[in-house]
């Protein structure tokens, strides 16, 4: 048994699960994870497992994995998917870390996961610990667990993240090892989440007179661009991703979505609107030189933008067709933008 839950309204994704062994044993494991929406340093996993008809020993595996990548679309396997250089990683008592760097702007990125175990009564149980570390960018542990049969045991995972580019960070190492500590439990850190939620859904929740699956709609929408932009949002120097946190067919660059979010945005977080303007603006001279060469006065902002502001639109991509035995080839322009100021980018399908 398998089922995935998401909570909208508190921003909490549940997956709980019930499996049979090799000996025909039965366990339950009923996981609970939160990106902080107070903090946006923070994240925590909750994950309780139950023996249900057993009792011996659990091995839970858990850390930091550096080597991860976006293959999962075969059209995308021309295109380069590691991004982070490993520099390094430790795990000493309960916390692991690993520091990298991204390979293209060398930004530095450290993340440090804290992980406990609690009794069904909330009481901090101390268990032998192996350290998994690989030098191609895994820094973990192996926790050695006791279950008794019918008796529910929490492992807490608590991760800071930490980067070169933070504000008031001199070393992201030390600066995600100390937040780590400093963070509260799953609870305390939940309860600060859920509120964080409830003051963005009073500013945001929309009243409409239509059925149950189209106010779910119109709700999803709403966190999806509450993930993606939030209060945050407006003290950095970033636009807008497509489709949020996306795969490698975006190659990380910035398109022009912030033209559908102002109209939800501008009423009801002008900070983060004014921010927006702020990334374009930061950009305007790269959007000059691009209309000049266009041979056209004004700006002239790129279709697919890099953090530099310079466009980079693919030499070509590939655009699936659901339900269609063939896809569909689409060559997108090969400068940065077509003649006019207000176009997207040339494309010929």
């Amino acid at each position: 048994m398998y089922r995935t839950e998401l909570d909208l309204r508190n921003g909490v994704l549940t997956r709980v699960l019930r499996f049979r062994d090799e000996q025909g044993r039965h366990t339950a494991v009923r996981q609970r994870r939160l990106v902080h929406m107070d903090d946006p340093h923070l994240a925590a996993l909750e994950t309780v497992f139950t023996a249900e008809d057993w009792s011996g020993s659990l091995e839970v595996r858990c850390g930091i994995d550096g080597t991860v990548v976006n293959a999962n679309l075969p059209e995308d396997a021309p295109l380069a998917k590691v991004h982070l250089a490993p520099e390094s990683a430790t795990a000493d008592g309960d916390t692991a870390v690993l520091t990298v760097a991204t390979t293209q702007s060398h930004v530095r990125v450290a993340m440090a996961a804290r992980t406990v175990v609690r009794d069904p009564i909330g009481r901090t149980v101390a268990v032998p610990r192996t350290a998994s570390l690989t030098p191609q960018g895994f820094a973990g542990q192996v926790l050695h667990c006791e279950l008794a049969q019918g008796q529910p045991l929490t492992v807490e995972k608590v991760v800071a993240v930490a980067t070169s580019r933070d504000p008031a960070v001199s070393e992201p190492t030390l600066a995600a090892r100390e937040a780590a500590a400093a963070a509260g439990g799953f609870a305390e850190l939940l309860a600060a989440h859920e509120r964080a939620w409830g003051t963005l859904w009073e500013r945001f929740d929309l009243a409409v007179d239509a059925g149950d699956e189209v106010v779910l709609a119109l709700r999803l929408h709403t966190f999806h661009l509450l993930q993606t932009l939030s209060p945050h949002t407006a003290q950095l120097d970033a636009g807008v991703p497509a489709c949020g946190l996306h795969g490698e067919g975006y190659h990380g660059h910035v398109f022009w979505d912030e033209m559908f979010v102002f109209p939800v945005l501008n009423l009801r977080l002008p900070a983060l609107s004014r921010a927006l303007l702020l990334y374009r603006w930061r950009r305007l001279d790269a959007a000059r030189r691009s209309a000049r060469r266009a041979g056209r006065s004004g700006a002239m902002f790129p279709w697919q933008s890099g953090s530099d502001g310079r466009g980079k639109p693919p030499p070509s991509c590939t655009t699936p067709r659901p339900g269609i035995g063939s896809r569909t080839a689409r060559t997108c322009s090969a400068t940065s933008a077509s003649p006019s100021p207000t176009t997207r980018g040339s494309t010929t399908r």
